[in-house]
């Protein structure tokens, strides 16, 4: 029980010594951001993305009423926001957003047709979709803005382990590393028998 709480004791100093000394020591600023992503913007980028918007219903034949209402000029958004059944996408107008090509069916459809293309209805899922390509944008690096929240990530992930590898050399270059070579091979060798 004494070597257990020892362990534990010197596992919360080591814990509290890290913190102070690596985790507590990063800090992030937009101008260290900036740089960051200077650096490493080629790692940053988006692939051919579609935009599209998707009516929603269960009904097939609910479904050819609003396409025969599209092809007399209605407008799209308009029947998106009254009548899809899609969860969350009434107060989107069914706007979608920028997908990825492969994402799903709907987006597949989408990449292959020109802003302000009609498709469907096509099944999808449990219902019948519309979907209007409204937008389309071709692989390219992101912006800053674009990348920041990632960026940031990194940036924390790069500055905390180069802060613990100058830590750590700091501990070794005020108290030294002696390795017992011998003892080293004899546990392993022990390890194989």
């Amino acid at each position: 029980f004494g070597t257990l709480m020892q362990e534990y004791r010197e596992g919360v100093l080591l814990f509290r010594a890290e913190q102070d000394a690596v985790w507590n020591a990063v800090k992030v600023d937009e101008n260290r951001l900036k740089v960051f992503w200077e650096e490493h913007k080629a790692e940053y980028t988006w692939p051919d993305r579609v935009r599209f918007s998707e009516i929603f219903v269960t009904s097939d034949s609910l479904a050819k009423v609003l396409r025969d209402s599209l092809n007399t000029s209605m407008d799209f958004g308009e029947l998106a926001e009254r009548h899809t059944q899609r969860t969350g996408y009434k107060k989107k107008m069914g706007d979608w957003g920028f997908q990825v090509y492969e994402a799903n069916e709907l987006s597949q459809a989408a990449s292959k047709a020109e802003p302000g293309w009609i498709e469907g209805p096509m099944k999808f899922q449990y219902g019948y979709s519309i979907i209007k390509v409204t937008e389309k944008d071709k692989a390219r690096e992101k912006t800053f803005e674009e990348a920041q929240s990632e960026v940031s990530s990194k940036f924390q992930e790069y500055e905390s382990k180069r802060l613990e590898r100058e830590w750590i050399q700091s501990l070794k270059d005020k108290y030294g590393v002696t390795i017992h070579e011998d003892v080293l091979k004899k546990a392993f060798t022990d390890l194989k028998g």
